[in-house]
């Protein structure tokens, strides 16, 4: 097999993106190959503690904050003028990287910029399908449009899911649009290649694995604290933030950590009685490897999000609003 020299750039939208990149930077290398990361703020964080030897590329990402309201579609509207100059910047950034090196793949997890017509560009993604709310609908041809524009500038498009009826995505990338390459190659779980030992007990009563941008990641965190706090049950709450030291709060109960390695993650994930998170994509293929199931709490206003926690309730998990939660 000849070697390549492979430039891995996943979205910076939360952890979920660089999370699903580890297992294919880790085949790439098995394989023999090269690889470059780029990215930027915690996502790139969570790159260089698995791949500390690899070389890392700062690549600004989307600036794109949630509102603390419900209200995410109209807010996110009032931002697109400032993703479709993201998107050129990304892309005159591989522009301008190519004129002092060469590569002979990118592998880019949602960043529709980074496409070359002279270099094998591979775009990773689920949403082949962008979900709207009903007050949207009728933008739905003009969305899915551009959308499906984007990524035909890539040479290849990466569904990581089933290519049947037994799938994780659903409706967002089921039946693959026939004028896109589409290629289903299965789901992507760091947890994948770690080897799964047998838990006998329930030592921990609550796990919170908190994702995604500010402030509704930090909302939730309030609320999963305002819910356990003047209890006698054990929690730990994994903030999504790597590099941060592990703290717990006043009453005692409650354990904070930012991140845990492969092991130690699914050690927690497996004592745990129960499991809350965001019915995110990426926990959704880790919860999947792992074969647990977990409360679902999707973002508010994130339709995307929506429709899998909905997709999943429809096989048996339980869905709760964040409202739902204590105040």
């Amino acid at each position: 097999m000849q070697t390549r020299r492979i430039l891995v750039a996943p979205l910076d939208w939360g952890l979920g993106h660089a999370s699903r990149c580890v297992p294919l930077i880790r085949r790439f290398l098995q394989e023999g190959h090269t690889v470059t990361l780029a990215g930027t703020g915690a996502s790139g964080d969570l790159l260089r503690l698995h791949f500390p030897a690899l070389r890392f590329l700062e690549l600004p990402g989307y600036a794109i904050r949630y509102p603390s309201h419900s209200g995410l579609v109209p807010y996110l509207g009032l931002q697109i003028p400032g993703l479709l100059r993201s998107i050129r910047k990304e892309h005159d950034w591989l522009e301008q990287l190519l004129k002092q090196e060469s590569f002979d793949q990118i592998i880019s997890d949602n960043r529709y910029g980074l496409w070359h017509p002279a270099i094998a560009s591979v775009i990773l993604t689920h949403q082949l399908y962008l979900p709207l709310p009903t007050s949207m609908q009728w933008a739905k041809g003009l969305v899915q449009r551009r959308l499906h524009s984007w990524l035909n500038r890539f040479g290849e498009i990466w569904v990581p899911d089933h290519p049947g009826r037994e799938n994780l995505s659903g409706g967002l990338s089921h039946p693959a649009p026939g004028n896109l390459r589409v290629e289903y190659i299965g789901p992507l779980s760091r947890f994948s290649t770690v080897s799964l030992q047998q838990v006998q007990q329930k030592t921990l009563d609550v796990v919170a694995v908190l994702s995604g941008p500010e402030p509704q990641r930090s909302l939730l965190e309030s609320r999963i604290v305002a819910s356990y706090q003047h209890t006698t049950m054990k929690v730990r709450i994994i903030t999504g933030q790597p590099g941060v030291d592990r703290t717990r709060d006043s009453s005692g109960n409650i354990e904070f950590v930012g991140h845990l390695a492969d092991e130690e993650f699914i050690d927690t994930l497996k004592r745990a009685g129960t499991i809350y998170c965001r019915s995110g994509y990426s926990s959704l293929m880790d919860l999947d490897a792992l074969g647990l199931k977990a409360v679902l709490i999707p973002t508010p206003g994130q339709t995307e999000q929506e429709y899998l926690a909905e997709h999943f309730r429809m096989k048996g998990w339980e869905v709760l609003s964040q409202s739902e939660l204590s105040k």
